[in-house]
């Protein structure tokens, strides 16, 4: 009879085959291709969703934080006036302080995402290109609106469109008027355009990069943000910035007002609206202000505007706002006739 020690497999051995097989490949689940498992690991530590490739920060110690998430923890310790802290290691973090991972961002812009209008898998790099021009389902117009037509649909749905188009049979009186058509709406929809150049025509109009700092304190949350006198029209103005109480941070709102710190001689008519300046610390943050006139008299009996909503084109904007070191707001001043 052989010997049973003979045919026994040496336990190093096994030991040594069992470590090169992972835990699932000795199952029979089939395994994520290598961008699901990129994708897990690059999540950020906060909200546990993938970062855009150019709007990922690291702490000092590598703990990866996507853009929103970042500009909400900084926001929040500005107005608790206390330090900001990575949410993972506690280390101390700051716009300064905070750095992008240059590889996970080649990753990111590497990684797969799919098209939301045809569903179609493309690469993170390739998918605004994808968007603008090759999806099959892009927003396109018909290629005789300088006739007047102003159909706009989906690129697969263009060609039959335009194989029944009835512009290009029509006299030219119907396409004159239809012409005439598309020109009022033009002229109404730039309206407010056309009104915010003839105040930037004016001779008497003032902007200021104003820069605010907190002034009092409510509780453990500051709400009243001030700036320093700012000279225009002969007189001294200042501008303020109030955060709502609200403990809800999804209905948090900002509201601010323009006073004028002088007695005046006579009445003054002010228009006037801020803006985010072009020291911003990112480009998208440039638009989150959606910029509203405001007119107002001012007098010795009425040296206050009253303070107005700001109108933010998100929610995350309110906390780009406040996250910036220090908050900065544009104001600009137009002189009215009465």
């Amino acid at each position: 009879m052989p010997n049973e020690e003979e045919n026994c497999v040496p336990p190093m051995k096994r030991q040594r085959i069992d470590a090169g097989i992972s835990p699932r490949e000795q199952t029979s689940e089939p395994s994520p291709d290598l961008g699901e498992r990129l994708r897990f690991v690059m999540l950020c530590n906060v909200c546990h969703e993938v970062p855009h490739p150019e709007e990922n920060h690291q702490c000092t110690r590598g703990h990866i934080i996507c853009d929103e998430c970042c500009t909400r923890i900084l926001a929040e310790a500005v107005l608790r006036n206390k330090e900001a802290k990575c949410p993972q290691c506690r280390v101390r973090i700051s716009w300064p302080e905070l750095s992008t991972n240059l590889i996970l961002k080649q990753a990111l812009w590497e990684l797969p995402s799919r098209c939301g209008q045809c569903d179609c898998e493309i690469s993170n790099k390739s998918l605004a290109h994808h968007i603008q021009s090759e999806c099959r389902r892009r927003q396109v117009a018909c290629q005789y609106r300088c006739l007047g037509c102003d159909w706009r649909g989906s690129y697969e749905d263009c060609a039959p469109h335009e194989a029944f188009c009835t512009y290009p049979h029509k006299s030219a009186d119907e396409i004159l008027e239809a012409l005439l058509e598309i020109e009022s709406r033009t002229f109404y929809d730039n309206q407010g355009l056309r009104e915010c150049q003839e105040r930037l025509s004016a001779q008497r109009v003032f902007f200021f990069d104003v820069e605010l700092s907190f002034r009092r304190q409510s509780g453990q949350h500051r709400l009243l943000l001030e700036s320093m006198p700012i000279s225009a029209f002969e007189e001294l103005w200042q501008l303020r910035l109030r955060i709502s109480p609200n403990t809800d941070r999804s209905q948090r709102k900002l509201s601010y007002s323009l006073m004028l710190m002088t007695v005046p001689k006579e009445s003054l008519y002010v228009s006037f609206f801020v803006n985010v300046p072009d020291r911003a610390d990112t480009a998208k943050q440039l638009m989150d202000i959606e910029p509203l006139l405001h007119k107002q008299r001012f007098r010795l009996a009425e040296q206050s505007s009253g303070f107005k909503e700001l109108t933010f084109r998100s929610p995350d904007a309110i906390y780009r706002l406040l996250a910036m070191q220090p908050v900065c707001l544009r104001l600009w001043i137009f002189m009215n006739t009465p």
